[in-house]
């Protein structure tokens, strides 16, 4: 009898070492809030710099521009928006590892990176071939959709909080996907205010 408490015990630990470690991974307040702003900031760049506001799918304003006056510094800007949220991840996951004392690069966290990184791939080229067709109206809609696919695969290894953000943004896609000349609306309010939120959440409920 005694030796079966002891493995329910054991079982019980393991168990409630596998949370801790699994929950560990998630977008902190702060990355939430910083990936806000540096989203809002680009949506700005690419509606007023770049004059991109397709109204639909096949945009014969840019159409009928220089590819490179358009595509060149859009992907530019996406490449920028991009590296800047991979160094706020890493830096801050490595800052909360410390703080936890605990171990960034494990088996858990190369998982939860590869259910994160195959829709994010994936979008990445889908992305790259409307571009490479001309179908720009669906860019923004389509990199929500993505996105919020990518955030919902991983969120098994994470907090609750992360599937309900992948689910907002999947939602925001389809309805840029349905009101086109609303896409970069849809696109600032998925990647900038709606991280805005889910990171001022985070860090009341679990940083401060």
């Amino acid at each position: 009898m005694s030796e079966k408490i002891d493995r329910l015990k054991d079982l019980e630990l393991i168990r409630s070492m596998m949370e801790r470690s699994t929950r560990f991974f998630s977008l902190s307040g702060w990355v939430g809030i910083l990936i806000g702003i540096y989203s809002l900031v680009a949506a700005g760049i690419a509606y007023w710099g770049l004059d991109f506001h397709p109204d639909q799918v096949i945009d014969m304003s840019l159409i009928l521009k220089d590819p490179s006056d358009v595509y060149g510094p859009l992907l530019s800007l996406g490449v920028i928006l991009i590296l800047m949220t991979m160094v706020t991840v890493g830096y801050y996951s490595r800052k909360k590892a410390k703080i936890k004392e605990g171990q960034l690069w494990t088996p858990i966290t190369r998982i939860w990176l590869l259910n994160l990184f195959i829709p994010l791939v994936a979008g990445g080229f889908i992305l790259l071939i409307l571009l490479y067709h001309g179908l720009t109206g669906l860019l923004a809609p389509f990199s929500l959709i993505f996105y919020g696919l990518a955030l919902i695969n991983a969120s098994k290894f994470s907090y609750t909080e992360l599937r309900i953000l992948g689910i907002v943004e999947l939602i925001l896609g389809i309805l840029g996907s349905l009101f086109i000349s609303e896409g970069l609306f849809f696109w600032a309010t998925g990647f900038g205010l709606t991280h805005m939120l889910y990171g001022i959440y985070m860090y009341l409920k679990y940083e401060r």
